[in-house]
């Protein structure tokens, strides 16, 4: 009989202590510090250039600890209004968080240093893979006084594009907000200044171009350095 009386009570005060830690997390969960973030809504569908609209967003809560420098990169539900009637950089599908960086606005000036200047070749053509930030080299024909049929080439670089034509920033800006694109074969670089002069590479490629012509220039994609 004692030993039926003593698995009662432990039975007992099992239930109580698991009903105490069930109502201990509940509490904790109430009392717990979140952060809402700006997201998408499960039933929508937004489509880059499209106009965004507050029916498009849902706030998205996150535990604070689990949030740790998420908004530096993502915006917060209280930043719905500066996103209002803006239209959407890229594509976006129900339940995506919405990222600071797909939803820049295009640059309206460059940022040049002291010791920098802006000089603008002209290209016949260029792979519309190359975007302002890339590095780049001209591949331009060497001077031939001796007429051989097999022209040589010469890299000469490398620079930084800071412009195709109008555009400043990425394609996809641009196009999402509407801008039209023009003198796409004009590229911008940016060229150091040395003691008044261009920089020793920057005079070779405007000698060279003004000798051959810019016809049979290629521009060549350099990759990343990291």
């Amino acid at each position: 009989m004692k030993g039926l009386t003593g698995l009662i009570v432990a039975v007992i005060l099992g239930l109580l202590g698991g009903g105490l830690n069930f109502f201990y997390l509940v509490n904790k969960s109430q009392n717990m510090k979140m952060v809402s973030f700006l997201g998408i809504s499960d039933d929508t569908v937004v489509k880059q250039g499209t106009e965004f609209k507050r029916s498009h967003f849902v706030e998205v809560p996150i535990p604070a600890n689990r949030a740790q420098g998420l908004e530096d990169f993502v915006y917060l539900y209280s930043d719905l209004p500066l996103l209002e009637t803006r239209l959407a950089i890229k594509s976006y599908e129900g339940g995506e968080l919405v990222f600071k960086q797909d939803n820049q606005t295009p640059p309206m000036e460059l940022d040049l240093k002291s010791n920098e200047v802006l000089l603008t070749i002209s290209v016949s053509n260029r792979s519309p893979l190359i975007q302002p930030g890339d590095m780049i080299s001209f591949s331009v024909p060497k001077p031939n006084p001796s007429n051989s049929l097999e022209p040589e080439y010469e890299l000469i670089g490398e620079f930084e594009v800071a412009a195709i034509g109008n555009q400043l920033g990425s394609r996809s800006v641009f196009e999402a907000q509407g801008i039209r694109p023009v003198q796409s074969n004009q590229i911008g670089i940016i060229v150091r200044t040395e003691n008044g002069q261009l920089e020793p590479k920057a005079q070779t490629l405007q000698a060279r171009l003004s000798s051959v012509g810019s016809r049979d220039t290629s521009v060549v994609l350099h990759g990343s350095s990291e």
